[in-house]
């Protein structure tokens, strides 16, 4: 992933900053991304019962199209095949 990260320069891929290692951890630091994660935005409209609403149809079809161009971006530029998109 550090690899693959190191390599990837695109706007809707978030930057690797620095990796390093520690007797105990192995961290990544990350562009700062100061309007939370695509959880955090989900759930941030609840109903009544406190339930997530999710996003409009037309939001969520623009964060779709993003995240695929970056599949795309990794690829056919970088020749990265991505297997874990949650």
């Amino acid at each position: 992933e550090v690899l693959a990260l190191r390599r990837a320069e695109h706007p809707f891929i978030v930057r690797l900053e620095q990796a390093f290692q520690t007797p105990q951890f192995y961290a990544l630091l990350l562009e700062l991304c100061p309007n939370g994660d695509l959880n955090h935005l989900l759930c941030s409209t609840k109903d009544e019962s406190g339930r997530c609403l999710g996003l409009p149809p037309s939001r969520a079809a623009r964060y779709a199209g993003q995240m695929l161009l970056a599949l795309v971006h990794l690829h056919e530029a970088l020749g990265i095949v991505y297997r874990d998109v949650k």
